[in-house]
């Protein structure tokens, strides 16, 4: 049961992790608007799919993982 507690770490990791690379990116390439349009896909996806609620786990659990990418 202490081991479902792990499962956002890796989320914040991939949180921690995008939020670098759109920043170096938005910086070096100046084009701020699309990163954030695609940051907003991004999350826009990983809520429909977490609202649909799939039937596979896989794609339940990747839909939550996406949603770390839009934070």
């Amino acid at each position: 049961m202490g081991q479902l507690n792990y499962i956002p770490i890796g989320g914040q990791a991939i949180a921690f992790v995008t939020e670098i690379l759109f920043s170096l990116a938005s910086d070096r390439t100046g084009r701020r608007l699309e990163l954030l349009l695609l940051h907003s896909a991004i999350n826009i996806a990983s809520q429909v799919i977490l609202i649909v609620r799939p039937a596979n786990i896989g794609a339940h659990m990747a839909g939550y993982f996406l949603n770390f990418f839009g934070l």
